[in-house]
């Protein structure tokens, strides 16, 4: 009863459940094949980090959406990840083809845009920003800065899937390998190409641990 009562203040305090509402009113999950399969909070390994989260599948990736917040007063922050349908809910690392690599993907941090733009890692470094025009356009805008903030992130990712549409979700689809293979050489570089190999060496000091472009 202790670790249950644990667990409902800890949603509590990361706004979990305007999270979910958000999530059922405004995300629109069904229309693309996607049903929720997990709802709370999860143990994220290697570190044990907590996070309250709803996790989404459909018959081509998983969506992971994540509401934290360091201090009380302070708003949430809410993360939107993608994974292939072998990624682990509670894990950001696994192994893959022998090594360990990246299972859940952030959209702004990888350019994933600019990859189905087919935008060139050259191409996407020399823009002055790595924000797509639909992401500056959304935040631009007056009406979402009146929102809570897990209302505005579903509905910027409901407007992403609307214009993308399913050259997203194919993106991390396991049967389309080929496809895949020509992202993470996209991925990997745009990192070489900003940061050079050396410099990616230096940020961890784990020699086990994957490089940043290292994805699955």
């Amino acid at each position: 009863m202790k670790e249950n009562a644990e667990i409902l203040k800890a949603l509590e305090y990361h706004d979990y459940p305007a999270l979910v509402q958000s999530v059922e009113k405004y995300l629109e999950y069904n229309r693309w094949g996607f049903s929720i399969v997990y709802t709370g909070i999860i143990k994220e390994q290697p570190k044990n980090i907590l996070r309250p989260s709803v996790i989404f599948q459909s018959e081509f990736c998983k969506v992971k959406i994540t509401s934290m917040r360091d201090r009380v007063y302070d708003s949430p922050e809410i993360h939107v990840a993608y994974g292939r349908l072998h990624a682990p809910m509670d894990q950001y690392l696994m192994e893959w083809n022998g090594q360990s690599a990246h299972c859940w993907h952030y959209l702004i941090i990888e350019h994933t845009f600019d990859f189905l733009d087919g935008i060139s890692p050259s191409e996407s470094l020399s823009k002055q920003s790595s924000f797509p025009k639909i992401y500056k356009d959304f935040y631009n805008s007056d009406e979402n800065k009146k929102w809570i903030p897990s209302k505005r992130v579903c509905k910027l990712h409901s407007i992403i899937w609307k214009h993308y549409g399913q050259r997203l979700f194919d993106l991390f689809d396991l049967r389309k390998p080929n496809l895949w293979v020509n992202y993470q050489k996209f991925v990997k570089e745009i990192y070489l190409l900003r940061d050079g190999k050396e410099k990616l060496n230096s940020y961890s000091s784990d020699p086990e641990y994957p490089l940043i472009y290292d994805i699955c």
